[in-house]
């Protein structure tokens, strides 16, 4: 809309614009937001798995010896 600003400005279409951009900037919000929330499990849910594969082979490990 920057480069075309005078035409929205000469036919009335500011609030249309903002309106327009409102929308797509609670589109990206709401994607960030849930970006960082799933990147944020990331990290704990690899250490659980971490974890559990060590258990996992201690147990198998202590069944055969």
């Amino acid at each position: 809309m920057y480069s075309g600003y005078n035409v929205v400005r000469v036919y009335n279409g500011k609030k249309k614009a903002i309106n327009e951009f409102n929308n797509l900037n609670q589109g990206l919000f709401n994607s960030s937001r849930k970006s960082q929330f799933l990147s944020g499990l990331m990290q704990p849910i690899m250490a659980f798995i971490g974890n559990f594969s060590y258990l996992a082979v201690c147990v198998v490990r202590s069944d055969f010896s």
